[in-house]
């Protein structure tokens, strides 16, 4: 039997909500968007790394044209690259979709600069110790850009497209 409400009327209790409200769902697909552009920067980096330090496996095709495939040692640097802008094209649309239309928060967008910042570390570390290759020397300038430039986009789309200015 439901208990009554302690200041004695027969107010009925208020029900707790059977489902998460909209802003939660909100805040966790956010989060989820967040983690899925952090391991898509890193992956990148990663794959870019690889393969430009590997290089080209130069063949001739059926034609009789030399062209550049990837090295079998490279497999898994191309594989990750792939993944990376498959999953940054793919969660970095649809939040901006969702940022435009949806009004969803700017942050998640730092997904991309933390991943930036994990791969700096990790492979910059990996470069100190092993030496810097070119795979290394681009990384450490592109990532960096990358991670300023993608949030601060995201801000100012937002921004404009949350006071009507379209750009």
């Amino acid at each position: 039997m439901p208990r009554s409400p302690a200041n004695g009327d027969n107010a009925r209790m208020p029900a707790r909500e059977a489902s998460p409200s909209r802003e939660r769902l909100v805040f966790l697909a956010e989060c989820v968007f967040a983690i899925a552009l952090t391991g898509g920067m890193f992956l990148v980096v990663w794959g870019l790394v690889g393969g430009i330090d590997s290089g080209c496996d130069y063949r001739v095709n059926s034609r009789g044209n030399t062209v550049c495939g990837v090295p079998a040692e490279a497999t898994a640097d191309f594989l990750a690259a792939m993944g990376g802008f498959f999953l940054l094209a793919f969660f970095g649309s649809v939040l901006f979709v969702m940022r435009a239309m949806a009004s969803w928060h700017w942050w998640p967008s730092f997904g991309v600069a933390v991943g930036a910042l994990l791969a700096l570390s990790v492979f910059g570390v990996d470069g100190f110790v092993n030496g810097y290759t070119g795979g290394f020397k681009v990384m450490l300038c592109v990532a960096p850009v990358v991670a300023v430039i993608v949030p601060w986009f995201a801000r100012r789309a937002g921004n404009k497209a949350a006071t009507g200015n379209r750009p």
